[in-house]
């Protein structure tokens, strides 16, 4: 009786566990035709200052923002390796990450922000030559932004 009840219990949790994913994982709003990704402050080439958005069309619960930047040709993510992935406002659906955590970041001359599932784990980049594709597989959308020196 005990396995049995068991065995009940595990199969409603993977049918409940099934019906509620493809909510999740998708979660996009019907109808919305607004980018994705909106920037609100780009900071420019050599600032400190933070790089501020916000998401339209996804639900801010369900996703987060993975900032890369490109310094001296190689991609690095940003805040840090040990937090990759900045939360979006629930309200506002805005999102701010400091993208010049490390040394010379303020010269970075791309910035790479992507959407992605919240449950999605991103690549920790830490001077790689590229990203993978796997990143661009899995976000709902990406946006990069070049920077020049002056």
């Amino acid at each position: 009786m005990k396995r049995t009840l068991r065995l009940l219990a595990v199969l409603t949790a993977l049918l409940l566990s099934l019906a509620a994913a493809p909510a999740a994982a998708h979660d996009h709003e019907d109808g919305c035709t607004a980018r994705p990704i909106q920037f609100i402050q780009i900071p420019p080439y050599g600032s400190t200052l933070n790089l501020m958005g916000r998401v339209n069309c996804y639900a801010p619960r369900t996703h987060r923002i993975v900032v890369y930047i490109r310094v001296n040709g190689n991609w690095w993510v940003k805040p840090y390796l040990n937090s990759p992935k900045t939360a979006i406002n629930q309200t506002t659906r805005r999102w701010e990450t400091d993208i010049t955590t490390g040394q010379n970041d303020r010269y970075a001359t791309a910035i790479l922000v992507c959407l992605i599932p919240a449950g999605y784990f991103p690549p920790l980049a830490n001077g790689w030559s590229s990203l993978p594709q796997r990143l661009y597989n899995t976000a709902h959308s990406c946006r990069q932004i070049e920077r020049a020196a002056g």
